[in-house]
């Protein structure tokens, strides 16, 4: 009796197979939904780590490749996971697991700037449908951002982005130490302006209901405690709160009314 070896896989091979089982799982996880949706990012990660549009063989044993990572989101399986983008961009917007998530959109992102037979120098996105790039000052494009600078060899990117993606630093924060944008003015907030205005006149104490000879610390917890120190709860009331400053002098109260309009809208 003739015993038939196995023959291992060549690492083309085995890379290939590796591209055809992420297909086959993204599209399966796609098509039950519900629950089953939350896998996705984590999926969609592995497939992404090895390029799973590319060369890999079917279920009836033909090879297939997609043109490009978009083919691969929206041509029906086993072509590809027979959906939209706009459903996998929403299935990642609102995933519990923000980590693989966020890690999932910037693999996606690369993909996107990377057409397939592209090097990793080449920008491909206005090959491959341009509206899939985030813009503006959004994650997702702070994300990309500092992705883009990390491979054209910014090390300060690289680190700021190890450091979102290890959940010690936020895209913002990172984006603003690495200068790609600018931090945002610090406003003092409501309890920081009651306080200076009743330092500036201790007489208002009394003014808002509360027990003269009270410190202004005091003051200002009895105030929130009536009125909800909540942003929410203090806007409701901010344009009658601003009107009864409009005869205040002294810098501090300008400054509360002034805060006082501008949540009011």
């Amino acid at each position: 009796m003739s015993i038939e070896r196995l023959r291992i896989p060549t690492p083309d091979e085995a890379l290939a197979y590796k591209r055809a089982s992420a297909s086959s799982i993204c599209h399966g996880l796609v098509r039950e939904g519900g629950q089953s949706l939350e896998l996705l990012p984590g999926a969609l990660i592995r497939a992404f780590e090895v390029e799973a549009w590319r060369e890999r063989p079917t279920p009836n044993g033909s090879t297939i490749a997609n043109a490009d990572f978009v083919e691969w989101i929206t041509a029906p399986y086993p072509r590809g996971l027979g959906t939209t983008k706009e459903v996998v961009e929403a299935i990642l917007t609102s995933a519990k697991d923000r980590g693989a998530a966020d890690q999932a959109r910037l693999l996606w992102d690369r993909a996107v700037r990377r057409p397939v037979g592209s090097n990793q120098h080449v920008e491909g996105l206005d090959n491959i449908q341009a509206q899939l790039a985030p813009t503006g000052t959004s994650k997702a494009a702070g994300l990309r951002r500092l992705d883009r600078e990390a491979e054209a060899g910014n090390d300060e990117a690289r680190v700021a982005l190890d450091e979102v993606k290890a959940g010690r630093k936020s895209v913002h924060r990172a984006m603003v130490d690495c200068g790609f944008r600018r931090a945002s003015p610090e406003r003092p907030g409501f309890s920081a302006l009651l306080r200076a205005y009743f330092e500036e006149d201790p007489r208002r104490v009394g003014e808002w209901g509360v027990d003269e000879g009270t410190s202004a610390e005091q003051c200002v917890a009895d105030v929130l405690n009536e009125k909800g120190s909540a942003f929410r709860r203090v806007r409701k009331e901010a344009a009658s709160l601003a009107g009864g400053l409009e005869d205040e002098e002294g810098p501090a109260a300008a400054q509360l009314r002034a805060f006082l309009l501008l949540i009011a809208g």
